[in-house]
């Protein structure tokens, strides 16, 4: 993430522009292993494209939450950019959605109707479980939403 989709050029800015930018690697230990017989080395190797969306679900998230350090939104595993200036543009919409009247039900409501919406071929993506959980409760705090990746809710 840190080489391609956060380093272009569009998402970068939208990034700074409307969001205080963190990374900590929360898995230090947990990496994709090079060289012979090495995981990534097998990935790239089926797709020369690059890595496929979702990838590194366990050890990637980007969350997006309110100053006071409630989740609106959360992307897991691997993005390509334009994939995650879709992410930040929906972001941008559940922050407003949880700044306005009854927070929990207007958010509840979007992320339903987003996971309504999303096309077959991103039933098993990145953002599918995060929707899910932030949809069965709306704006946990960060630790609530490492908790449920940490327990296989991805």
């Amino acid at each position: 993430m840190r080489t391609v989709t956060f380093s272009d050029a569009k998402v970068a800015a939208a990034l700074s522009k409307d969001f205080a930018c963190a990374w900590k690697n929360i898995r230090p230990g947990q990496k994709f292993k090079q060289g012979e017989n090495g995981r990534l080395d097998d990935l790239l190797a089926k797709r020369p494209g690059g890595l496929p969306e979702g990838t590194g679900a366990t050890n990637i998230c980007a969350v997006f939450a309110l100053p006071d350090g409630r989740i609106v939104h959360a992307v897991q595993g691997y993005s390509n950019p334009s994939t995650f200036a879709r992410e930040i543009a929906f972001a941008l919409e559940a922050a407003k959605a949880a700044r306005g009247e009854k927070p929990e039900e207007a958010l509840g409501s979007l992320y339903q109707k987003r996971l309504d919406s999303l096309p077959p071929d991103e039933k098993g993506s990145s953002t599918l479980i995060p929707l899910k959980v932030l949809a069965a409760s709306p704006l946990p705090p960060v630790d609530k939403l490492l908790e449920a990746s940490a327990a296989g809710l991805r």
